[in-house]
């Protein structure tokens, strides 16, 4: 993206909440590829379009719609166990996306932080604990923590509690559609972070960066 076309907040932020997949940690190759195994196993193949709309949804969410939308009449808690297994054996490998730390360590001095994700908090305690994944967020809201997950806005209204701000004080950087839907609905200015999804998906955001060069010049951080 030319630095020319970057705008630059036009609010002066008391916090930047992270979505986690995509924005924090490149978890997403891990995933699609752990599901393209798990599910070839039983004769499925997703199509990279619909791999597209799977992308930003609670696992509950996700194996719900992944039902009805193949028909899959078998049982799916066996498929489940077969992707975690898969998944986490890959995860290990685990790394942050290119530029994360350096910016989080520019934002935690100026702003508050939180971290807002469609994983669930089981999963996030087991990357912590097993990959080079930090615990970098005192304030988090996982998929175990609300009834509607993204692209609800109640994911981001429970994180500005939490942090005790209003929403429209809060800057939110999001790598899926649903992520954007659901901090847009809960009154946040929002970045789509183009590691996910192309501009013309995130159009809806109300700035868009390519990598954390430009998240830095939206911040106005040389």
């Amino acid at each position: 993206m030319n630095a020319q076309h970057i705008k630059k907040l036009n609010i002066q932020p008391e916090a930047v909440i992270f979505d986690f997949d995509g924005v924090v940690v490149n978890s997403e190759p891990y995933y699609e590829k752990a599901l393209h195994q798990a599910l070839a196993e039983h004769g499925i193949q997703i199509t990279e379009d619909d791999w597209q709309d799977f992308k930003g949804l609670a696992d509950a969410e996700f194996w719900q719609v992944f039902r009805e939308k193949y028909n899959f009449k078998g049982d799916l808690e066996v498929i489940r166990k077969e992707n975690t297994k898969l998944l986490r054996e890959n995860l290990k490998e685990l790394d942050y996306i290119s530029g994360f730390k350096d910016f989080y360590d520019f934002i935690i001095n100026n702003y508050k932080t939180g971290l807002v994700t469609s994983t669930s908090g089981h999963h996030l305690e087991w990357l912590f604990n097993n990959t080079p994944i930090e615990d970098l967020f005192e304030f988090k809201v996982t998929a175990c923590d609300i009834d509607n997950t993204k692209p609800h806005p109640a994911p981001y209204r429970k994180i500005a509690k939490m942090l005790e701000i209003e929403p429209t004080k809060a800057v939110v950087i999001e790598d899926s559609v649903n992520g954007i839907k659901s901090a847009n609905a809960a009154g946040m200015q929002t970045i789509g972070l183009l590691t996910s999804f192309t501009p013309e998906e995130l159009q809806i955001a109300d700035y868009l960066a390519q990598d954390y060069n430009d998240l830095n010049a939206i911040f106005g951080r040389k």
